[in-house]
């Protein structure tokens, strides 16, 4: 990770770069020693929340894996660098994100301590004492300090902060060399370390780690970020998240999709929880939920996965759509919330183009991993199923019209193929329509008793162990993990406005407004064209024109504008064709001198033009047209001559 410098200046020098030691929750900024020290001799700020940021070892920050992680979230269960945390990750969902220090390098006191130390108001530091070479008691002391969770528990043994370094009055070159003497003393005391009291000390805090910090208190973790980062890397790490019973259950996962702001984490909540607020929600206007969380309902034996909203705020709406298919294809049943009145298009195009994707390039996938799982079943042939959650208020919900005989389903059905759209990947389709009259609230019911009965029926899809339905997910996530340009398509594009036409030589269209002729414009194209030799579509220009800046088409003449035909012709008959530029007058004669005559390409510059249909093109081959006349003239009386 890059240096990171003191942003407090209350009591370095802004002009000297101080290396920064912590990092203050309440102030939101970097500090060196002294700085901390200054700002937290005010009472008021002596219960403030300070962290080491020196980097984990072995530890990645989950946005840029190129640097190492300092802090680690225990909301997100996710660990960051600085950067990413302060510029990506602290405002990015609206709730309150708490920082832990969790590996060896911080080493911890009791709640006990903590208190006190906070009551003192001095902060606390590292052990800058010498180690001993009795590794009994040095692990008795390592492990005492293993609890607590931020640097401000770190205990100081017979250390004030006036002992560590003189006073504020020092000089800045003093205070420079005393801070970074103090930071190369904690590195020493570290280095000292047997190998074995450290192996000791990585099981114990990893354990602490899985078991107080990667687990949500509601059971719920971040399955994958916003950006298709995987937050677990082994499917044994996947269960201890979900805080399962046993060892490796078999289960049936279930995901819900829908627009932003459509209620699919409250629906998960009513109709898995009993309303209990397992994922969470949010009354704002921006999405609460970024990436892909889960949850296990180990009444019913089902993973849930809540997903990210469409149409809502995303750096790369193509990213988040190929996260969702991913959650689509490992899904036994799909929930698709929406709230519209109506049913909207965007809807049934989004699942006609995931059940083509699951059959073009998903389900090879599948098949692999339940080969090398050596997992029967079909699983890997046939889809999910799909469930139609659409809740209205003022308009009526499908309804199974007996008269024509049209169940909810067949007219679903109907919808896709009236939009030429396809639906083979699903093993079948359910629509849940229900109608919320205002004041009163939604009725899951209904919802609840279909997921019920789909979870019971096992001939389709049967349930599979918690193991291989991760594995079927990060392979599916590393097989398509290349970045995607993040382009929108216009919803107006520039085919409703521009002129249709087409170029009869490359088929490039006209760049003008359409229905441009009626004000007699001509058509125009910033591209070049490509020669066509049946229609000849070179032109000559005049070259001193061109050197002016500008286009003078020209042509090879008989006769100048000025010779009379009597005139033009024994000139033609002595001298041969003329070049003509309205411009520039006679530019060229073929046969000017009796030797040593210049070329129409010394004087001209040979252009290749767009042929536009229905237009007159009887002139575009001014090279050729007349010079093959003058030229066969030319040879009829040198041979009668």
């Amino acid at each position: 990770m890059s240096f990171l410098s003191c942003a407090a200046y209350q009591a370095c020098d802004s002009k000297i770069s101080s290396k920064a030691i912590f990092y203050c929750v309440q102030c939101d900024v970097l500090q060196c020693i002294l700085c901390e020290q200054q700002i937290h001799k005010i009472s008021n700020n002596k219960t403030h929340e300070r962290l080491n940021v020196d980097e984990i070892d072995g530890d990645y920050c989950s946005i840029n894996r190129s640097h190492p992680a300092v802090f680690y979230c225990s909301t997100c269960t996710l660990s960051f660098c600085y950067l990413c945390y302060k510029n990506k990750h602290k405002n990015s969902d609206g709730r309150e994100h708490k920082l832990h220090k969790s590996k060896e390098e911080q080493m911890f006191i009791s709640d006990k301590d903590n208190v006190h130390s906070r009551l003192e108001g001095k902060p606390t530091y590292p052990q800058l004492s010498s180690v001993t070479h009795d590794n009994n008691s040095y692990k008795q002391n390592n492990y005492k300090n293993t609890s607590a969770s931020t640097f401000s528990d770190v205990e100081l043994d017979n250390y004030d902060a006036n002992d560590i370094l003189s006073s504020q009055q020092q000089n800045d070159s003093k205070q420079i060399k005393n801070s970074t003497a103090i930071i190369s003393q904690q590195k020493q005391t570290m280095n000292h370390i047997s190998k074995g009291d450290k192996f000791h000390e990585q099981i114990s805090d990893t354990d602490n780690q899985q078991n107080s910090l990667n687990t949500d208190s509601n059971g719920v973790f971040l399955l994958l970020n916003a950006q298709e980062h995987l937050t677990v890397n082994h499917e044994s790490d996947f269960i201890r998240q979900l805080k399962c019973s046993t060892q490796d259950p078999q289960v049936k996962c279930i995901s819900i999709i829908g627009n932003t702001g459509d209620g699919k984490s409250y629906a998960l909540n009513q109709v898995f929880f009993n309303g209990k607020e397992k994922f969470h929600t949010s009354s704002t206007t921006e999405s609460c939920t970024m990436g892909v969380w889960s949850a296990l309902d180990e009444n019913q034996r089902t993973l849930i996965l809540d997903t990210e909203g469409r149409l809502g705020l995303s750096q790369n709406d193509n990213i988040r759509n190929r996260l969702l298919l991913k959650i689509l294809c490992i899904s036994d049943i799909i929930i698709y919330r929406t709230r519209a009145p109506k049913l909207p298009n965007d809807m049934f195009q989004f699942l006609s183009d995931a059940s083509n994707a699951f059959l073009k390039y998903f389900r090879k996938e599948l098949e692999n991993v339940m080969k090398n799982c050596k997992v029967d079943g079909p699983m890997s042939t046939m889809g999910p199923t799909l469930i139609v959650f659409h809740e209205t208020q003022f308009t009526e919900v499908l309804r199974d019209h007996f008269q024509c005989q049209k169940t909810a389903v067949e007219q679903l059905k109907e919808r896709f193929d009236k939009m030429n759209l396809s639906y083979d990947a699903y093993s079948s389709i359910e629509y849940v329509g229900i109608q919320t009259l205002g004041g009163t609230e939604t009725d899951f019911s209904e919802i609840k008793a279909t997921v019920t009965e789909i979870l019971e029926n096992n001939k389709i899809r049967s349930p599979r162990r918690l193991s291989i339905i991760f594995k079927a997910l990060k392979a599916l996530n590393q097989k398509f993990n290349h970045a995607i340009p993040p382009e929108v398509p216009s919803t107006l594009p520039d085919e409703f406005f521009t002129c249709y036409v087409k170029c009869e030589s490359c088929g490039i269209k006209c760049t003008l407004a359409a229905n441009h002729q009626k004000d007699n414009i001509p058509h125009q194209c910033d591209k070049r064209c490509s020669y066509n030799k049946e229609l000849d579509n070179e032109v000559w220009k005049c070259l001193p024109c061109h050197r002016e800046g500008r286009d003078m088409i020209v042509y090879g003449k008989l006769i100048t504008k000025n010779d009379s035909l009597v005139q033009g012709l024994l000139k033609y008959v002595w001298s041969g064709f003329v070049i003509e530029c309205s411009h520039h007058g006679e530019i060229y004669r073929s046969r000017k001198y009796w030797y040593g005559n210049n070329e129409p390409k010394d004087v001209t510059r040979v252009e290749v033009v767009h042929v536009w249909p229905g237009e007159d093109n009887s002139r575009v081959a001014s090279d050729v047209t007349p010079r093959k006349i003058l030229e066969g003239i030319h040879n009829v009386g040198r041979f009668v001559l």
